[in-house]
């Protein structure tokens, strides 16, 4: 059986500052980690006080620099919302900081605010999430020749309604891991 922690980082009051509510959750982790649980996963949501992580892959980077065996985990990256030779080249960095311990959770979102506050029709979500997803798959399934980085520079991501239309790029970032766990909300 393993164990793990879901963070969410929620500002309950005003009494509390953003500051110290991101320094709980980072703190929350370093603790779960000295109690023995395999893995902490955070949250990611936008312009409330739900939860303060606007990224779990920022989350990530940074716990894996105060943590040294627990697993971090995106719960979830909401695809939608992301550029996807960005999202690939942050999964990659994430990755490479945490020494391979990085679980990829990913989602196609439901808050409507939130969408709209980004500028996204939450109607695409679903065609968007499944073209992310797809090309995070076909990530997961490489090996170290074709990890993300490589394949930011040689895919281009299109649906049929050309919901994307990305130029090559290079990213700098490679995953350790050659497999994620991915999650669907």
């Amino acid at each position: 059986m393993e164990f793990a922690t879901f963070i969410r980082a929620t500002q309950r009051g005003y009494h509390q500052t953003s500051d110290s509510v991101i320094h709980d959750a980072i703190e929350q982790t370093v603790l779960s980690e000295q109690a023995g649980f395999d893995t902490a996963w955070f949250a990611e949501h936008h312009f409330n006080n739900y939860s303060l992580v606007p990224s779990p892959l920022m989350m990530v980077a940074h716990c894996a620099g105060v943590t040294k065996r627990i697993r971090l985990g995106t719960a979830v990256c909401v695809l939608p919302l992301y550029q996807p030779q960005r999202l690939l080249a942050e999964i990659g960095f994430a990755d490479v900081v945490s020494n391979g311990r990085l679980e990829l959770g990913v989602g196609s979102g439901y808050q409507q605010f939130e969408f709209e506050r980004f500028g996204v029709n939450i109607d695409n979500a679903p065609a968007v999430f499944s073209n992310i997803l797809i090309l995070c798959s076909k990530v997961s399934v490489r090996k170290s020749s074709r990890t993300a980085a490589t394949l930011c520079r040689s895919l281009r991501l299109r649906s049929r309604s050309e919901l994307f239309k990305s130029p090559r790029r290079r990213s700098g970032s490679q995953p350790v891991s050659e497999q994620y766990a991915a999650g669907l909300s």
